[in-house]
């Protein structure tokens, strides 16, 4: 059995998370519709919505594991594997979750601690999966190093033909400064570097070696990148060789 019948922006909404309100759920329907993996990841559990964002008012403002519950649901088969620091929820909050998502996921829905800007944490998260990974979101802090780190150390362990999202790449638009890391002249964010990508082939980004760079030159498949709500939601599908 393959993915839900039931689309994923419907689940989205069902379930709590924000994605079908950026509108990114029928833009990664198109890739894994037809799906049937093993192994789904995403950093990032979910936590507190900002409820001064405009597209949120008919989103509850406090549902922690809701993109953990469309993905358990869009995909029957696979286990789901989430990494959170969980800097966002309350102890009450991973309990809830735990309670609420993985006491009715038959045993495929695994919570593991990690901090995404450390590489030592991402490769403690690979060990625990064990597996190469059918698709991989990336919906976790938004900050510069975090992404980058986290799309050069992970991608190796997606399997071929995989994908691999970066999401909430509206976080490189934002104003420059310490909270996002994002440069005056947004040379080092994850946008930029995507972009350049798409244009040249080649990866450039001080947060990884040349042989990490190297790597996702030589594996990389395809990127595209999606833009919607007026441009102020954007995100990625990368596909691997």
């Amino acid at each position: 059995m393959s993915a839900s019948k039931i689309s994923l922006s419907r689940l989205s909404s069902q379930s709590g998370s924000d994605k079908h309100v950026h509108g990114f759920t029928d833009f990664y329907e198109k890739y894994i519709k037809d799906l049937d993996p093993q192994i789904v990841c995403e950093i990032g559990m979910g936590g507190l919505i900002p409820a001064h964002w405009e597209i949120y008012k008919h989103i509850e403002q406090d549902n922690p594991g809701g993109s953990s519950r469309m993905w358990l649901k869009y995909f029957p088969n696979a286990q789901i594997f989430v990494m959170d620091n969980f800097s966002q929820v309350s102890e009450n909050d991973i309990k809830r979750v735990i309670d609420e998502v993985a006491a009715t996921s038959d045993g495929r829905y695994v919570l593991f601690y990690g901090d995404q800007s450390l590489k030592s944490d991402l490769n403690k998260f690979i060990e625990k999966i064990g597996e190469e990974i059918d698709f991989l979101v990336d919906d976790g802090g938004h900050k510069m190093q975090q992404q980058q780190f986290s799309f050069a150390t992970l991608f190796p362990s997606i399997k071929s033909k995989g994908l691999y999202a970066i999401e909430d790449l509206h976080t490189s638009e934002f104003n420059p400064g310490p909270k996002w890391e994002v440069y005056s002249d947004r040379s080092n964010t994850t946008l930029t570097m995507l972009q350049n990508y798409q244009k040249t082939g080649k990866i450039e980004s001080i947060y990884m070696t040349s042989e990490e760079a190297k790597y996702l030159e030589d594996n990389i498949d395809f990127c595209e990148i999606l833009r919607s709500n007026d441009g102020k939601s954007i995100t990625s599908m990368i596909g691997k060789k």
